[in-house]
């Protein structure tokens, strides 16, 4: 077969990163730009002048940033009760800071998405520098977010935690598989500092991560440098937590809301709902008794969901089933708001479920193979090629956790999605360069 020369001109050279990184934030702002134009026109989001109404962000968020802009306090109501915990504070702290240098909506949302996907592509290109990667490897880890359209637009969106998320856990993991010095531990605890306060459902990554780094990385007291960032950040939250209402949180009380959520997981109808409509259209009873605060009201959801459980094990066995069964296998339309939906099939959950099984099968026949040899020591376990597996499967079942207990939308399970890919680019890293060495004519 006749060898294919490109010009070297499409080769990273020191003088063209910045211009590659240019191009890849061009694209970036446009994509937001085109995405707030498509937004505002379905939703109302914005005045008569573009600027962003906060309190009309969804999913918890827009009464918080608007009481915090407006009115300088970080709290917001449900049920007549003044909520201090029920978001973690990330992403509102981002809108809040951006709407202080101006409200215009695409100012912020085109802003947000620069500034997180600089911070993608600076890792990937640290990444490619300290393993010494090919050209190849670098650009499929940038088009790793954008390649599939429903990934990219989650990660564009402003709504819900998960487009940080999407972004972030796949930094995580670059960052775990590279080769470790005082920058790279520098970095990744800045990242594992920040997942906590993007959602909840991060506490176990963030907890349990910097653990096997300690396990699974050579002696070096910087390999600490990640658990002190841990601990700060579940310090942070927690002391944040008793100057306002008196309670430390952590783990499932991270957020006083947890057990009103989980109460619609924990539901007779669950199943009714779930995965075709929005499991906000199930029907929670208001508590009876007098709630005083957040924390009454995250203990009459948590024993309600605790009686529950003993009383309906059967039931969520087979609700936990179907939550697998959706995460794996779900290829149609999901979380619709309308009772009478077609449920469509969306190629977009096909890419999405192709990428998610093909890391974890891929990832089974590497340990089956591993554990046939023979070979099973620790040491071993601290080799680079092994760890590019171990923190893949971690990171994989500490993501799909939280969900199989709560459920999974498809916006969830974006962030572990990238993370596969870039698990699968690794794994066929050989089959890659191969290919790279047909395009540019190298033996």
């Amino acid at each position: 077969m006749k060898k294919i020369i490109l010009p070297s001109y499409l080769f990273l050279k020191k003088q063209n990163i910045f211009w590659l990184y240019f191009l890849y934030l061009i694209f970036i702002l446009a994509s937001s730009i085109v995405f707030c134009v498509i937004y505002s026109n379905y939703y109302t989001i914005v005045d008569g002048n573009n600027n962003l109404i906060l309190k009309n962000i969804d999913f918890g968020h827009g009464e918080l940033i608007h009481n915090f802009y407006y009115h300088n306090h970080l709290s917001q109501k449900f049920n007549g009760i003044d909520f201090y915990l029920k978001k973690t504070l990330a992403l509102p702290l981002i809108i809040y800071m951006l709407a202080k240098i101006s409200l215009n909506f695409i100012f912020i949302i085109s802003l947000k998405n620069i500034i997180m996907y600089s911070l993608y592509f600076w890792v990937c290109y640290f990444c490619y520098k300290t393993l010494k990667k090919n050209f190849l490897i670098f650009l499929l880890l940038l088009v790793v977010p954008i390649v599939v359209p429903y990934n990219f637009q989650v990660s564009l969106n402003f709504n819900y935690e998960d487009n940080l998320i999407a972004l972030i856990l796949p930094i995580i993991y670059i960052l775990l598989i590279n080769k470790k010095s005082f920058l790279n531990y520098v970095i990744i605890s800045f990242f594992i500092f920040f997942a906590y306060f993007c959602k909840t459902s991060m506490f176990f990554i963030v907890l349990i991560t910097p653990i096997l780094i300690v396990l699974l990385e050579k002696k070096s007291y910087l390999k600490l440098i990640p658990s002190f960032a841990a601990i700060l950040a579940i310090s942070i939250w927690g002391f944040y937590g008793i100057n306002k209402t008196g309670k430390f949180p952590i783990g499932p009380s991270g957020s006083s809301f947890n057990s009103f959520v989980m109460a619609f997981s924990f539901n007779q109808d669950f199943h009714k709902y779930y995965p075709i409509y929005s499991t906000d259209l199930i029907n929670v009873k208001k508590p009876k008794q007098n709630i005083n605060n957040e924390w009454d009201f995250y203990t009459y959801y948590k024993k309600k969901n605790s009686i529950y459980l003993e009383n309906n094990l059967e039931r969520f066995v087979k609700d936990f089933l179907i939550k697998l069964r959706f995460i794996f296998l779900n290829i149609h339309e999901d979380g619709s708001l309308e009772i009478i939906s077609k449920n469509k099939i969306k190629i977009d959950n096909i890419f999405n479920k192709i990428i998610i099984n093909s890391s974890l099968i891929t990832f089974i026949y590497f340990a089956y193979k591993f554990l046939r040899s023979g070979k099973v020591n620790f040491n071993i376990l601290q080799t680079e090629y092994l760890k590019i597996n171990l923190y893949f499967i971690i990171l994989f079942i500490l993501s799909i956790f939280p969900h199989l207990i709560v459920w999974a939308t498809s916006k969830h399970l974006v962030g572990i999605t990238n993370v596969g890919l870039i698990y699968l680019i690794f794994k066929n890293e050989i089959i890659i360069n191969n290919f790279f060495k047909n395009l540019t004519g190298n033996k």
